[in-house]
């Protein structure tokens, strides 16, 4: 009888651990995706909402809202019924890859995290122009940004640190070289928590 119970115990262990296991293919509008076969079998705890979790910017976490403890699972941003972003969490911090989709469900940036901290993105920019930027951080929040043409040339090179929230943002801070289309150096501007007052200005 011990031994049966014993089973019977583990079996709901183990069934609890599976009910709290979700695949991403079983989220609705997750197979229009243009990644769909490369993200479909990541497993999370559940899916909330971006507009029901915030940041606790004191002690850097992610809590669901009216909840105290951090944050595990996707979250994830629709616009319209159809899926635009998503970001992993695990214990109130970004881990792994995320990825943001145009409205037709096409990729259009995929940010690499690692311990809540942004190791390297690529994000086509929304104008439209087809120019796109890759960022790749040096240490912390401080980092790389390039901006490039559609011909694949350098538009600027920036120092930048990341300010994380819901929505992540770049801080120029530091050096930021510009570039014409043809690659001549245009200029090098100086900037201090995105602003250049007062700071030393070059063009060419």
């Amino acid at each position: 009888m011990k031994g049966k119970s014993k089973n019977i115990l583990l079996g709901v262990i183990f069934l609890n651990y599976l009910s709290f296991s979700l695949p991403l293919s079983e989220i609705e509008g997750i197979s229009k995706l243009e990644n769909y076969n490369e993200i479909k079998n990541i497993e999370v705890e559940r899916v909330v909402d971006y507009d029901d979790y915030n940041r606790d910017k004191k002690i850097n976490k992610v809590f669901v809202n009216g909840e105290n403890k951090p944050f595990s699972g996707l979250g994830l941003r629709k616009k319209s019924g159809k899926i635009m972003s998503f970001t992993i969490y695990k214990d109130g911090i970004a881990q792994g890859v995320s990825h943001s989709y145009d409205i037709n469900g096409r990729v259009i940036g995929t940010r690499i995290n690692k311990d809540d901290q942004l190791v390297k993105a690529k994000f086509l920019h929304k104008d439209g122009t087809g120019m796109y930027h890759i960022y790749e951080q040096i240490e912390g929040d401080y980092g790389i940004k390039t901006n490039y043409y559609p011909n694949n040339k350098i538009a600027a090179k920036m120092n930048v640190k990341v300010d994380y929230g819901i929505i992540l943002e770049y801080i120029n801070h530091g050096e930021t070289t510009v570039y014409e289309k043809n690659g001549n150096l245009w200029g090098i501007l100086n900037f201090k928590n995105n602003s250049a007052y007062g700071l030393p200005q070059k063009l060419f």
